[in-house]
Formats: C-alpha cells, structure tokens, sequence
C-alpha cells in the first residue's frame, strides 16, 4: 500500500527567543522555534528544522484555584515569580512563559512600574529566553507594553499576546 504524503505550500515562520551575552542579552541560550512546512511530528511529509520546545507558565500572583497537590509540587515559590521561574528550571523547561495576570484591573491590577520590577526580578532569576504575555484585558495589557519591552530590552522575549486592538502599539 502506497503512503498518502500531504505536501503543504507554506512554511511557517522561524523565530529566535532569547539573547546570549555575545549578542547583548543575559539568556543562557537561544531557542529557534517554528520554519517547518508540514504539521507538528509529521516528519515524513516535510521538514521540522526546529524540535519542539517545551515552555513552562509562571504567573506573577498566585494561584488560588489551583489544586492542592499541584501546589505541593512547587512548594512555596508560587507567591514569588522569580522563585517560580527558577524552580521550573529544575523542571528541564526550555523557555519560560511570565504570565503577568496581576495587571488585569479585575485582579490586582499593577501599575507598569510594578510589572516592571517582577520581570527585572524574574529576568535576575533565570537565564532561560522568556515569554512575556499581559493579563489578557487589552486596555490594560495596551497601556504596559512599553513598560515591558523596557523591562527587557535586549533579551528578545517572545511578548504575546497581539490582537487586533492591541498590535500597534
């Protein structure tokens, strides 16, 4: 019986997350992700240049509906997001992902120099490339994002998430 292989016109896009300190940041590594031309394992329809990469979430307030045993996993680093990213580390993550919900107004909502501060600390703590997405509420995420990309200017983070409303700035 003859295989099927579905050959797909595109590619997508490839991207670098992090900045060693050859190129100005303080990463440990970089991560290439993305620039293969078929569907994620389907290594016999196409090339996947670039293996997965696993990231791993840390929020900067702690959860509070998470279950108890998933709790225990991390201890008492959950009310501190640079203890967090670096108690991931251990876990064998290749990037972290700083989820900054404390911004949204419905919760704590932060100021930008609060945010900045967390991923100053956080940035302190680890040296694996990080993900930096906002609380989610465009207004708020759209009134930080500059705060952000200071607080992390030449490490090329990953910044998520760009809607519609918010890309621009």
């Amino acid at each position: 019986m003859e295989q099927v292989i579905e050959k797909w016109p595109g590619r997508t896009y490839e991207l670098t997350i992090g900045a060693t300190k050859e190129e100005g940041g303080s990463r440990s590594k970089k991560i290439k992700i993305g620039g293969s031309n078929t569907l994620p394992f389907l290594f016999f329809e196409g090339a996947i240049p670039n293996p997965p990469a696993i990231a791993m979430e840390v929020w900067d307030v702690e959860p509070t509906d998470w279950p108890d045993v998933l709790k225990s996993e991390y201890g008492d680093v959950l009310t501190d997001p640079a203890k967090w990213a670096k108690k991931v580390e251990e876990f064998g993550c290749d990037l972290i992902c700083l989820r900054l919900k404390s911004a949204d107004p419905d919760l704590k909502n932060s100021s930008a120099d609060e945010i900045t501060k967390t991923i100053k600390n956080v940035l302190s703590a680890t040296t694996l490339p990080l993900i930096i997405v906002g609380c989610g509420n465009n207004e708020k995420d759209s009134s930080i994002i500059m705060s952000i990309t200071d607080a992390a200017k030449g490490e090329n983070c990953l910044l998520g998430v760009a809607t519609k409303e918010n890309y621009k700035t």
